[in-house]
């Protein structure tokens, strides 16, 4: 069975479907440290209310939340960075001893706690070491390892993936996207 490949407008027809939303999705809705383009914000923040107001159930993962909080922090180092002129400073060794980290790192745990798990159920894969290397032998060059990861949480779960990762083209599994190459 070939996996479904929705555009974002054709989401209304989903009745009582499970969806994982991707990092990268999360990150548009909370994260305005990314700069990102403001169409695209719009319509997955469209996206996010018509689900909250529809029948279907939002999910999460502690390894998307892991990416958000990652790419969070980050994008608070490159603007600490850039706002202090330190470009040669480093993260671990020298932002993580910043007021302006504990300032993000509030944010982003404030953002994970309040505004993403109030709203989405929790999904986890249990790994036992065969299938855990299994995971590792199905990993291929067009896919990293957390995607992979969020591959099975689909597959195992039977969730749609909203994501608008075009790493995600050839995945085995059902995609909801704006962006044109995941859905033509």
């Amino acid at each position: 069975m070939m996996a479904e490949r929705l555009r974002l407008d054709e989401i209304k027809h989903l009745d009582r479907k499970g969806i994982l939303f991707d990092a990268n999705i999360w990150l548009y809705l909370y994260c305005p440290l990314g700069g990102y383009n403001p169409h695209i914000i719009s319509v997955y923040s469209r996206c996010y209310s018509d689900l909250l107001r529809s029948s279907n159930t939002i999910f999460t993962d502690v390894m998307i939340l892991s990416e958000v909080a990652n790419r969070y922090l980050r994008l608070a180092f490159e603007r600490y960075k850039r706002d202090s002129n330190q470009a040669s400073m480093d993260y671990k060794r020298d932002y993580r001893a910043k007021d302006d980290y504990r300032t993000a790192l509030g944010e982003i745990h404030e953002i994970i706690k309040n505004k993403i798990l109030a709203k989405t159920d929790v999904c986890n894969s249990q790994y036992t070491r065969e299938s855990l290397s299994d995971l590792i032998d199905e990993t291929n060059p067009e896919i990293d390892f957390n995607d992979q990861h969020i591959v099975k949480i689909c597959k195992d779960n039977g969730l749609y993936l909203l994501t608008n990762d075009v790493d995600f083209k050839n995945a085995p599994v059902d995609i909801v996207s704006h962006n044109r190459a995941l859905c033509n």
